[in-house]
C-alpha cells in the first residue's frame, strides 16, 4: 500500500512521468521539486473529492497519475526566476499535488474496501530486531515483550501482522 501511494504521488511530476532527469539542465527537475517545497505545498487547498474508481487496481492509480502529469512537462520546466512562469508552475503543482491527494485517497478507499479478499503483501519488523542492528539490546525480557507489540492475524487471509506499541514510536 505505501508503495504504490508512493508511486502515485511520485507519478504526479511531470518530470518523473518523462524522461527529464536531474541530469539534464533544461528539464529543471530538481529546481521543480525545491520550488514546490518551498513555495507551493503550503498553498495547497484541500481537494473537494476523491478520485475512486471501482474497477481500478493499484497500477491504474499511478497511469491516471502519469497520464496526466505526462502533458504538463512543457509547464513545469519553465524557468520559475520569471515571475510570469513562476505562476504558471505554481498552479500547475498546486493542481498536481492535489491530483495526488485524490488519487491517494481512492487508492486507499479501494484497500479499505477490498484488504480482506485482495491478496497483499506485508512487511513484519520486529522491534527487538531493529533494536539489534543499531547496537541496542532489550533490558529484560518484559521490555522486549512490551516492545515487540502483539501479533494479530489479519482477518480472512492468514497474514501475520503487528500492532504498533508506542515503544515503536520512540
Amino acid at each position: 500500500l505505501g508503495v504504490a501511494i508512493h508511486y502515485v504521488q511520485d507519478a504526479t511530476v511531470p518530470q518523473h512521468t518523462t524522461d527529464c532527469g536531474a541530469d539534464r539542465p533544461k528539464c529543471r527537475h530538481t529546481e521543480y521539486e525545491d520550488f514546490v517545497d518551498e513555495f507551493v505545498i503550503r498553498e495547497v487547498p484541500h481537494p473537494k473529492s476523491v478520485i475512486f474508481v471501482p474497477s481500478f487496481i493499484p497500477s491504474d492509480y499511478v497511469k491516471a497519475a502519469a497520464s496526466q502529469s505526462y502533458l504538463l512537462i512543457n509547464i513545469t520546466s519553465l524557468d520559475t526566476a520569471k515571475p510570469d512562469n513562476a505562476s504558471r508552475v505554481r498552479q500547475t503543482a498546486i493542481s498536481q499535488i492535489q491530483h495526488a491527494i485524490q488519487l491517494s485517497a481512492g487508492l486507499l478507499k479501494r484497500f479499505f474496501q477490498v484488504w480482506r479478499t485482495d491478496p497483499f503483501q506485508c512487511v513484519v519488523l520486529r522491534v527487538d530486531e531493529l533494536n539489534e542492528r543499531k547496537g541496542r539490546k532489550c533490558k529484560s525480557k518484559g521490555d522486549c515483550e512490551r516492545e515487540r507489540g502483539r501479533d494479530i492475524e489479519a482477518s480472512g487471509n492468514g497474514v501475520k501482522d503487528r500492532v504498533a506499541t508506542d515503544a515503536d514510536m520512540t
